[in-house]
């Protein structure tokens, strides 16, 4: 085999493993104006996409999430819940089924298409690829 070839599979090899263990998901939270609030903590929204938090000001809140066919929905979900999207599935799954929740998340197949959902849905918070256009839902940041 030749050498610069195998020099330069090494190095992408290399590169790949690097950006892959590194590289964290930027991702923005979105809600529907009808949540009353504007900023939120990681670890506040990271309890309201368990379901440990079901409500702000008494005020029932709907998660909206990425389709876990969606690519980018592993590397957004592990960075905001710190499980994959398969994984955050299953439990919400659970949740439904030990009654915690009423139902799983409203899914989209796309950031935009949750976007949407989340600017027509009242109560509705989801978080989705930094750049996503906001629609008729708010941006809200995290402090």
């Amino acid at each position: 085999m030749n050498k610069n070839y195998l020099k330069l599979t090494f190095l992408v090899m290399i590169s790949l493993y690097f950006n892959n263990s590194s590289a964290k998901a930027e991702f923005l939270v979105l809600a529907n104006p009808s949540i009353p609030i504007n900023e939120i903590t990681k670890s506040e929204l990271k309890q309201i996409l368990l379901a440990n938090k079901t409500e702000f000001e008494k005020k029932k809140v709907t998660i909206i999430a990425l389709s876990p066919d969606i690519p980018e929905a592993d590397a957004i979900d592990q960075e905001a819940m710190g499980m994959s999207a398969v994984q955050a599935k299953k439990y919400w799954l659970i949740k439904v089924f030990n009654g915690t929740l009423e139902t799983t998340p409203i899914t989209g197949d796309s950031a935009d298409e949750v976007a949407e959902k989340v600017g027509e849905t009242k109560g509705s918070i989801a978080v989705v690829a930094k750049g996503t256009k906001p629609g008729k839902a708010k941006i809200v940041k995290l402090k």
